[in-house]
């Protein structure tokens, strides 16, 4: 691109006028360097657009078009009449490429052509139509609009979801969250209004898993696909990876409280300690990164939190092989209670899980010969079902409520129901005191 040598009134207030738009609006897309003050304008405009794409183009390569509404084109067509090019084959001729369908059709451009066409109307003529530094546009990707997130609290909460329980698949598309519709499915609710909510427009799939509690939303979109990228996810295996959280969460505390709820409801537990009859809260994730983060966010709102421990292997079955697993706890009553105040996991407020912990706090409070005998009809279930132990499931809690119901000739009714929901609420308001 050829310098300007001198520059006259007209080019130095076209100049200035764009270096202010650069500096008051905070745009980082590139260096603005003195050394470069006289390039020509057109060229300013056409790294801007590539700094654009770049920015959230990162390891995957899409092509982006560019679509400008019909009636902004043709206030563009009329004042480039007014200019030497009286015909839309002028302006075709100029461009190298189709003005009259994206005029008369309202058809996409090629991005490189957009460019094109700002350079021929000018900067002058730009901000005398549209009082912009560029013509109004959106960037189309694939079949939709390009999506832009703005860092906020439901999108911090969904990045931590996606490091939990999502992927971003290499095919830059394709965008999936695996839940568990039997045992979470208030979150599995949850989820789905978070996802409409910041992907208005998009349409989101949904698949049970056959034979499994699997319970998959599926989205097919480069533009979510991107914007997801764009806020630091990487596509591929994040064990792999070793995928960390994204530096901007860190920011706010509001973004990391929101992080912490995302993270936790994914791959958070909630468990009992019968000695000292209270709740152990842990995080666990293959990604070191993403546990020395989950311990890093805990502390930056006050929270106290164990050690990093691991790396151990699982044996959890929705690992398709061994994984190394890395885990942090919080375990002392007053950090268990902030957490679960400041923090409102989806996971503490299931039904059917906070029945499980009241449950099981219950039982420890029971004279010996009784627990004995809970004991001895649990033994016989686990071996029954093929259980080598009794964890959280909707189902161990349906059979550990009929044996609460059973050992204590408790009738299932409403009456009886408040009473056994009050007692659960007295146990779980103990184990936190």
């Amino acid at each position: 691109m050829r310098k300007i040598k001198e520059m006259n009134p007209l080019q130095e207030e076209n100049l200035k006028a764009f270096k202010n738009h650069i500096y008051n609006k905070n745009i980082q897309w590139f260096n603005y360097r003195i050394n470069n003050e006289k390039e020509d304008f057109p060229k300013h405009l056409a790294q801007k657009i590539q700094r654009k794409r770049n920015s959230i183009d990162l390891s995957v390569n899409l092509k982006r078009l560019i679509r400008v509404k019909t009636n902004i084109l043709r206030k563009i067509y009329d004042k480039l009449k007014e200019m030497e090019y009286k015909s839309v084959k002028e302006i075709e001729k100029y461009l190298g490429a189709s003005f009259k369908n994206p005029l008369y059709y309202g058809s996409v451009m090629k991005e490189e052509d957009f460019v094109k066409l700002m350079k021929l109307l000018g900067f002058k003529n730009i901000k005398l139509l549209f009082n912009s530094s560029e013509i109004p546009h959106e960037i189309i990707i694939g079949r939709n609009k390009q999506i832009e997130l703005k860092k906020s609290e439901d999108v911090a909460e969904l990045i931590a979801i996606m490091l939990g329980d999502g992927h971003l698949n290499l095919n830059g598309i394709l965008i999936s969250i695996a839940l568990n519709n039997i045992d979470d499915e208030r979150y599995v609710i949850y989820v789905r209004n978070l996802l409409t909510k910041l992907f208005k427009g998009i349409y989101i799939a949904e698949k049970s898993i056959e034979n499994s509690k699997g319970y998959v939303f599926i989205i097919n979109s480069k533009s979510v696909h991107q914007s997801l990228m764009s806020k630091g996810l990487i596509p591929g295996n994040k064990v792999k990876n070793q995928v960390d959280i994204p530096n901007w969460i860190f920011l706010s505390i509001k973004f990391s409280a929101r992080a912490l709820k995302g993270l936790f409801d994914t791959d958070g537990s909630i468990s009992v300690n019968k000695k000292s009859k209270s709740l152990i809260l842990s995080f666990s994730n293959a990604s070191k990164p993403i546990v020395e983060g989950f311990k890093k966010l805990c502390n930056s709102i006050n929270i106290q939190t164990g050690r990093v421990n691991g790396p151990y292997f699982s044996t959890k079955k929705s690992y398709k092989s061994v994984s190394k697993m890395f885990m942090v706890s919080i375990e002392s009553k007053e950090q268990v209670k902030r957490f679960l105040q400041k923090i409102n996991p989806e996971k503490f407020k299931e039904p059917y899980r906070y029945y499980w912990l009241g449950l099981n706090l219950m039982i420890l409070g029971f004279p010996i010969y009784i627990r004995r005998k809970i004991e001895h009809a649990i033994e016989k279930y686990k071996v029954k079902n093929s259980l080598k132990k009794l964890i959280y499931s909707k189902r161990n809690v349906i059979f550990l409520k009929a044996l609460y119901e059973k050992e204590f000739k408790i009738s299932s009714n409403n009456k009886n129901s408040k009473i056994i929901k009050s007692l659960i609420d007295n146990e779980i308001k103990k184990s936190l005191t």
